[in-house]
């Protein structure tokens, strides 16, 4: 057998975890009306809502809508920041993903996938911040380019958190600007 070939035993975990992935997002998807209740929980609600909303690979749901609503009521800074940790987080279902789906299949992935080959960590920071719904697309690339988890994270965060801070703190700067208008 070829040492650079997983086994048998490995493709199947991968093939799972794929499956599962799958399976929780759907899930999530089919019940996201209901998620919304998470958010009365302050912080943890936001918390735990952006990651779920970022876990969800290639079912898109709103985490920067969480992060908006809650900024009407707590620090917006703090709460974007609390949700660029739960979004990166939740990204990494997709870039492990992407990492098991390479021991299943090696196959290239195309312009992307050289974009971040090339680029690295850079093009994440720059997809992050991007308002983009399938960011799901970059972490599976990088997982499945063997990008390291922890770069994925500290280019994913940084990027996440300045996007969230120009809603919240925008959308907070807006709504007080119309309301000294009424």
């Amino acid at each position: 057998m070829n040492d650079e070939s997983p086994s048998l035993k490995i493709k199947i975990l991968c093939v799972l975890f794929i499956l599962a992935v799958t399976a929780i997002s759907l899930l999530v998807f089919l019940n996201r009306d209901k998620l919304h209740y998470i958010g009365n929980y302050g912080l943890i609600g936001v918390f735990v809502l952006c990651f779920i909303s970022n876990a969800t690979v290639f079912a898109p749901a709103p985490s920067l809508i969480v992060v908006v609503t809650a900024a009407s009521f707590i620090n917006p800074v703090l709460v974007s920041l609390v949700g660029a940790f739960g979004a990166t987080l939740g990204e990494l279902t997709g870039f492990f993903s992407g990492r098991a789906g390479k021991r299943i299949r090696n196959k290239e992935i195309g312009k992307l996938g050289n974009a971040i080959k090339k680029f690295g960590t850079p093009v994440i920071f720059v997809f992050a911040l991007l308002p983009l719904p399938l960011f799901d697309i970059i972490g599976v690339a990088s997982g499945f380019l063997g990008i390291k988890w922890y770069k994925f994270v500290t280019a994913c965060l940084p990027g996440k958190f300045i996007k969230m801070v120009i809603y919240a703190c925008g959308f907070t700067y807006f709504r007080d600007m119309l309301g000294s208008l009424v």
